[in-house]
Formats: C-alpha cells, structure tokens, sequence
C-alpha cells in the first residue's frame, strides 16, 4: 500500500504536527487505504498486465484505474470461444476518464465487448504520476479524524458546559472518519461497480 500523501504535507495541519513520525505515517496508511477502498481503485500509477473485465455486449468498457497513461491491447473472447486481440491502435480511449471503445474504421473481427465473465483482459497503465491534490487532502483530513483532533473541532467532544464545567467525549468507535467534506472531494475520483 502505497501513500497518497507526504508525512511533510501532513504536519502543515496544526492537528497532525505533534504526532511521532511512526504513528502518523500509520495514520497516514490507513487513510490511504480506506480512501482507495472507499473509491474502489487505486491512486498511483501501474502497469496492468491483465484487468478482468465482464463484457456486457456494448461498445464501450471503463478501466478500473484511470487516467490511462498507456493503452496496450484488449484481448476479447466471446460465447463461441472466438478470441482476438485488439491491438490499441484499433481503439479509441479517454485517457482521463478510462472509457475504452472500439475504432469504428478498425480492421478487427470485433466490434463490441461480447456478454461473458471475465472475457475482456485490458493491457494497461493507469493512475496518476501525481497525486491530485483533492485526494491528499481528503487522506489527511480521514487521518486527523482517526487521530481524534479536527482541523477546526474537535470530533471527539460530544458535549461541553460552561456552568460548572461538564465535558463528555464521542465513542470513537462510532465516528465515521469520511466527513460530507471528504465525500464531497472524493466524489470525483470514485468508480462505481467493479469488484
């Protein structure tokens, strides 16, 4: 598991600064792994020798890891177990996006991505050389609520009175660390489906 984000850029966060080094890049592990579960991909750029797609019978089939930096081949096999590999040249693709679909001027034997499980194995790089600066800040800000300490609040008081001074804290255990704020940032960098 790699991290999305530096223990340095972490540290600019008054909420962070005092933790030890070892226990924040903990924190920091964690948050990055959670964010790429809670997305469902990951982050950092990587070369698939075979993504297992299910080809639903359409023209058009999404990487799991955009942006595609590399497109190489997809290999597709149909019901009748005639296969072919499809060479990148013969496809158009949205780097950005993910979205594969077939050249219409190509010279391939198929034209679609024919309805089967796991039929489709995309050659690809995907991912980013960079980190997008929305996503570390969404795993130090998930950090800072595993740590207990908010940004601004602090996520672990429950209740506080100043007449004759009172202060209760949150069970942790029932605090989710994604925030509407860190859905809101993620939101953008989420895939749906996919395993």
């Amino acid at each position: 598991m790699a991290l999305l984000t530096t223990v340095a850029r972490a540290r600019r966060h008054a909420a962070l600064a005092g933790a030890e080094a070892v226990h924040l890049t903990n924190l920091l592990t964690s948050a990055s792994e959670m964010v790429e579960d809670y997305c469902n991909r990951l982050f950092t750029s990587t070369a698939y020798a075979t993504e297992d797609q299910d080809g639903d019978g359409g023209r058009v089939i999404w990487v799991r890891n955009p942006p595609i930096t590399a497109l190489t081949s997809v290999y597709v096999i149909d019901a009748s177990g005639d296969d072919e590999t499809v060479l990148a040249a013969d496809l158009d693709h949205e780097p950005e996006t993910g979205r594969i679909t077939f050249d219409p001027e190509a010279d391939s034997d198929f034209t679609w991505f024919p309805v089967g499980v796991q039929n489709v194995k995309i050659t690809y790089t995907g991912g980013y050389a960079a980190i997008p600066d929305q996503v570390q800040t969404a795993v130090i800000l998930v950090a800072m609520n595993l740590y207990g300490a908010g940004a601004v609040t602090n996520p672990t008081l429950k209740s506080e009175r100043l007449g004759e001074y009172s202060y209760t804290r949150a069970d942790m255990a029932t605090q989710d660390p994604f925030t509407k704020t860190v859905r809101a940032m993620l939101g953008a960098y989420r895939i749906y489906g996919g395993d």
